[in-house]
């Protein structure tokens, strides 16, 4: 272990610790034999990235091939004398856990975030290290990474996933969504996750997004956002949340909120025996209810009539 990489119990993705590095430190295991040949393998972890990183490669895979999972087409070369794991690009995810795996199945390299497929790269070279490094890659000596957590590390010499898969630990998400208009708001709903500790309600003016976030960490699986307009449509997802980070988005739902429909109104003016007078702005149907009571019992008795004046 170089600098201050250390077991931690700040953040853990399972159980009560993880393993920390701080910026320019790593873990560095000698003297073992990672002979994967040609044949598959599966490196997976979960990490929680801090800070940036100082150069290094994604994930560089070595004696004789070198992997940088990067967003341009050179991923190889022969710069490396070990087996290492650092984590950059595409699509790393920061100040959250996340789950990240490395495959390679019949000469065909995967690379995974969350379960979900990023890229992949034709490799079939002969892979034998004696070393393995987490959170640097060696070349002529050791390029450390940044500050990062990494918990649950596992290597595996079988291909584990070559398609889209859910990694154990994460959270499904929020499914049945739907949007109800109102009056200046819209009432959401969706179906209860599992697991889930919090919702992440993201709203839209356009289908299909990009969303942003007007919610955090709901607690009930309804929402109603009242900072809306009426006559826009609005478009909404909504995510799960729990202490690995945030789900996919839910299906879409949209509403557009308007004013409800009013009947029509008129005033009542009623002189009451002492000359004295009482308004109330009523619908027709209620004036006309009370103008057939009031025919019909103004001199027979002295039953009173309710007015509900709600306007």
């Amino acid at each position: 272990a170089t600098g201050n990489t250390a077991v931690s119990t700040e953040q853990k993705a399972v159980g009560n610790s993880s393993l920390y590095t701080p910026a320019s430190s790593f873990l560095m295991i000698t003297n073992s034999n990672y002979a994967f040949g040609t044949g598959d393998f599966t490196i997976d972890f979960w990490m929680y990235y801090k800070s940036g990183y100082s150069g290094a490669s994604s994930a560089q895979i070595g004696s004789s091939i070198g992997i940088a999972i990067q967003s341009d087409s050179n991923w190889f070369g022969n710069n490396s004398s070990s087996l290492a794991v650092v984590t950059k690009s595409p699509g790393f995810v920061s100040n959250k856990w996340a789950h990240y795996a490395l495959v390679r199945q019949s000469g065909t390299v995967y690379w995974f975030i969350n379960g979900n497929l990023k890229t992949t790269v034709s490799a079939n070279s002969n892979i034998i290290s004696n070393k393995f490094a987490i959170n640097a890659r060696y070349a002529s000596g050791a390029y450390a990474g940044g500050a990062a957590y990494y918990d649950e590390f596992r290597i595996s010499n079988v291909a584990r996933w070559t398609s889209d898969f859910t990694p154990s630990g994460t959270i499904n998400m929020p499914t049945n969504l739907t949007a109800t208009a109102g009056d200046s708001q819209v009432t959401l709903s969706w179906t209860t996750v599992t697991g889930a500790t919090g919702y992440s309600v993201k709203r839209s003016t356009t289908q299909g997004g990009p969303y942003i976030t007007i919610a955090n960490n709901v607690t009930t699986n309804s929402y109603v956002d009242a900072s809306v307009q009426n006559g826009v449509t609005y478009y909404y997802v909504v995510a799960a949340l729990n202490e690995y980070g945030e789900s996919a988005n839910s299906n879409e739902a949209s509403a557009t909120p308007i004013a409800p429909v009013q009947t029509g109104q008129a005033l009542l003016r009623v002189t009451m025996i002492d000359s004295s007078e009482r308004e109330y702005r009523l619908t027709t149907t209620e004036i006309d209810s009370f103008v057939n009571w009031y025919n019909s019992h103004k001199s027979t008795d002295t039953t009173s009539y309710a007015i509900n004046d709600s306007y």
